[in-house]
């Protein structure tokens, strides 16, 4: 996060996230994760909770195709939707969505499965892992989004947190969550400074800048 998006700040997380896994690991309770294989954190933290529980026994409730009930403004049950993640999912959906039912043990097949395939992942090292339209988690390059970003860059000034939400957004009527706005608009600025696109304002405050393509004879700031 540091060296490749320039955000120097993000240093400061390393020892939270020691202290996170340390407690974690050394919690003898019977563990429940919770994950979806539609959301790239959600499916690369369940497997990274694996690579490092080692064989301790835990359980997992796998959201990836799960539904949940949608209640009107009245409080009846007008429809479902696709579950996705747990942050997307209110609190009377658990209950009437019957999500606790989902829970199961991890088996020892599917646990080497994911840990082969973590193994794998942590192998190529890449800057990025996303989730694919067929639910697959692989490695992509810092590039990966850009050409999604460029697609919505117009001729004229643009809002940049226009264009960082509609590039996030792309694959959410696919049921994907792949990328957040921090990272593109950190990418954003990486296009700005290698002269693809022309911005006006702070690129770091996506809310208070603007972007548009190159312009003949314009200068981007």
């Amino acid at each position: 996060m540091a060296h490749q998006l320039g955000a120097p700040e993000w240093r400061e997380i390393v020892p939270h996230v020691e202290a996170f896994w340390a407690e974690v690991l050394s919690d003898r309770k019977r563990h429940v994760v919770w994950f979806s294989r539609r959301v790239t954190r959600d499916y690369a933290g369940a497997l990274e909770y694996l690579w490092r529980m080692g064989d301790r026994p835990c359980d997992f409730v796998d959201l990836t195709e799960a539904s949940v009930p949608v209640r009107d403004a009245g409080g009846e049950i007008r429809g479902s939707r696709r579950a996705i993640c747990t942050g997307l999912i209110e609190a009377y959906q658990f209950l009437d969505g019957n999500l606790f039912s989902l829970t199961a043990p991890v088996s020892s097949e599917a646990r080497a499965a994911h840990r082969a395939l973590w193994a794998k992942l942590r192998d190529e090292n890449s800057p990025l892992r996303v989730v694919t339209p067929d639910l697959q988690l692989v490695s992509a390059p810092l590039t990966h989004f850009d050409e999604r970003l460029l697609k919505e860059v117009q001729t004229r000034f643009l809002k940049a947190a226009r264009i960082v939400g509609r590039a996030m957004m792309e694959k959410w009527d696919q049921g994907i969550i792949d990328v957040d706005d921090f990272f593109l608009a950190h990418r954003l600025m990486a296009l700005s400074r290698e002269g693809a696109i022309e911005s006006t304002g702070d690129l770091r405050r996506i809310t208070h800048s603007e972007v548009r393509l190159p312009q003949s004879g314009s200068r981007h700031t």
